[in-house]
This record gives structure tokens, sequence and C-alpha cells, in this order.
């Protein structure tokens, strides 16, 4: 029930609840930095670390797509152990200067891919089933937990 209420705290009218909520997020970029460079991402992610942000701690700089797919393959295995909730993975080029040269679609990097992971299943009770009925006569049916 708390991650369902974290999903949609930022879209909340009212910012006191949202202000009563955990929330907490991870860097995970250097988007610009005058006088300093990288050459790859992992290196971003180590520095950031070292200034004090908060970045993901399931990251894994993988030589070649079979240990990229090993670790995606782990994290779904653990993700119910980790500390936040996660639906995927993601496996991203690590050098700065091939992103560049693979360069992005209309919306989507080309040096990086999703994979989702099988949804959870989990038990839960049901305390209510609510059906509103609007002026058009349309329903809405949705359970309490």
């Amino acid at each position: 029930m708390q991650e369902m209420q974290q999903l949609g705290s930022l879209r909340q009218l009212d910012s006191k609840k949202t202000a009563k909520r955990p929330l907490d997020i991870y860097i995970f970029n250097v988007q610009r930095l005058e006088g300093n460079t990288f050459n790859s991402h992992y290196e971003q992610l180590l520095y950031l670390e070292r200034l004090g942000f908060n970045v993901n701690p399931v990251k894994k700089q993988c030589i070649g797509i079979e240990s990229a797919i090993k670790e995606v393959n782990s994290i779904g295995e653990r993700r119910e152990g980790l500390s936040f909730g996660t639906d995927g993975a993601v496996i991203k080029v690590d050098n700065l200067d091939l992103r560049e040269i693979l360069g992005t679609n209309f919306k989507t990097p080309k040096w990086a891919i999703a994979y989702k992971y099988p949804p959870e299943q989990k038990e839960t009770i049901l305390k209510d089933i609510v059906c509103q009925v609007r002026k058009d006569r349309s329903n809405n049916t949705y359970g309490n937990t």
C-alpha cells in the first residue's frame, strides 16, 4: 500500500499530504559539468556518489552483453529484497563517446534498452467493493484493501 501511495504523491493537490510522505530520489547522470570530463556513465555515477548524491545502489559495470543479461536476471531474482520497488532494469552503453555516435530516436536513446520483469503477484485482503454510477450512467468499480 505504501508503494501505491508514493506513486501518486507528486500529483497530490494538497502539498501538505505530499510533504508527509517518505519520498526519495536517485540521481542517474551528469548532464553537463564545466571543467570536468567523463569517459563513461559509470564514472559519472561514482563521481555523484563522492559528492554525496543518492545514486542507485544496484548498478554494475558489465563487460559484454552476456554479463549484462546475467546481471539483469540477478537483479530480477533479488528485487523483492531491494529497499525500493522496481519493475525492470536498463542496460546502457557505458562509453559516452559511443553514446554520441549511436544517438537517439524521436524519444528514446539507441544506446539503452529497458527490460521489464513479470508483474509481482501478492495476496491482499479485499475489505470493500465500491461501485460509483456517474451522471452519464457509466460506472467505476474499485476495491478497498
